[in-house]
């Protein structure tokens, strides 16, 4: 958090991504991305882990076919689950 915090201090616009929207992260953030991930039951974040990874795939192929028009990686998202 004391990171977050020096950069919300330097005027950097946060964005979180949490699988608790209560979270401490969350209360900071300008942006809450919730993951949705369910509740840890064995190895601690390994669903949040992977939900994050997940969400800034998704976030690269949207910005990705709006910078560049590509939408190859946007089109490949449906079969990410199964990859997963």
């Amino acid at each position: 958090l004391r990171n977050t915090e020096a950069a919300r201090e330097a005027g950097a616009r946060i964005v979180a991504l949490v699988n608790v929207e209560a979270s401490p992260l969350a209360q900071l953030a300008d942006v809450v991305l919730p993951l949705g991930a369910g509740p840890e039951r064995s190895v601690a974040a390994t669903k949040s882990y992977l939900a994050s990874l997940s969400a800034l795939l998704q976030l690269t192929a949207v910005w990705r076919r709006a910078d560049s028009g590509d939408g190859a990686l946007a089109d490949a998202l449906p079969a990410l689950p199964d990859a997963m």
